[in-house]
């Protein structure tokens, strides 16, 4: 039986994240505490317990047609998790299925998913998602190696600002989680112990870890201000101190079939409710990526 979770079915979607996702506990609260309430779970429960779940956020995206700029809505598939010992039925296909004529229902035009690896993308495929999202994998180069030292570094205190940023300067094109979801990448932010530093002599936006075992800094990513104006994000990657190049990632600014470039990467899948918006939506930008 496939229905949609309540307050009181809380303490079994726990169980599934414990079991499928992490038993980081501030994930797991952050979840339920500021994303549950704002996004839709839906549930199939095999003799009193819950065994497959699933959740769809409230997402939506500006896109340009007939000269006209237009808003249209759709779902993010997100926390899509079975128990181990209830695996090989097909619990996670029925209830994509059951998400699938929801959305529908709604009147969404699309559903949107980020596959935790690779090798989930021809899974979904086979369920319908067939429009690839692309983005273009950037390398930034810098010279001043030994930058990285704690005293250099500014906690960040005001992420709701850091945040708006990058929502208040998306161009058209770009998919966004709704605001009511603000608190929960926030939060994730902050589980991540971010760090920001704006002092390097071409003014870069360094994201880091301080580890304080070790007392070293572990560079998650690397934004320079007039590449965030167009609404590039982290790639996360790890390099060693004294690297003089990381990564970051940014929108196709022309249709991506016209380019021969081995630095596109796929950036999640479509499912198309309506098919009218095909070619605007498979130009779409994942800004934020849940897995």
């Amino acid at each position: 039986m496939i229905r949609r979770a309540t307050d009181q079915d809380v303490s079994g979607l726990k169980n599934i994240w414990e079991k499928c996702f992490t038993e980081e506990q501030e994930y797991i609260i952050n979840f339920f505490n500021n994303c549950f309430p704002y996004s839709t779970t839906f549930i199939i429960e095999i003799d009193n317990t819950i065994v497959s779940c699933l959740s769809i956020l409230p997402s939506h995206a500006s896109i340009t047609t007939n000269n006209s700029n237009i808003r249209i809505i759709g779902g993010y598939l997100y926390a899509v998790g079975t128990l181990p010992e209830h695996r090989n039925n097909g619990y996670s296909r029925r209830l994509i299925d059951f998400v699938k004529n929801y959305c529908t229902k709604l009147g969404y035009t699309f559903i949107s998913v980020f596959p935790a690896n690779e090798s989930l993308y021809s899974l979904y495929d086979n369920m319908g998602f067939n429009v690839v999202l692309h983005a273009l994998k950037n390398k930034i180069e810098f010279a001043l190696r030994n930058s990285f030292q704690s005293n250099t570094l500014q906690h960040v205190t005001n992420y709701d600002n850091l945040f708006d940023q990058y929502k208040k300067q998306s161009p058209s094109q770009i998919l966004l989680f709704d605001t009511s979801l603000n608190d929960y990448i926030i939060c994730d932010l902050k589980n991540k112990s971010c760090y920001i530093q704006t002092n390097f002599s071409r003014d870069f936006f360094i994201f880091s870890n301080y580890i304080e075992k070790t007392k070293t800094i572990e560079t998650v990513g690397i934004i320079p201000p007039q590449i965030l104006k167009e609404s590039s994000v982290l790639y996360p990657i790890n390099p060693s101190l004294n690297s003089t190049e990381v990564t970051y990632i940014s929108p196709i600014t022309s249709n991506f079939r016209d380019i021969e470039n081995q630095n596109i990467i796929k950036r999640g899948l479509l499912f198309l409710i309506d098919h009218n918006y095909r070619d605007q939506l498979e130009n779409l930008f994942l800004l934020f990526t849940l897995e």
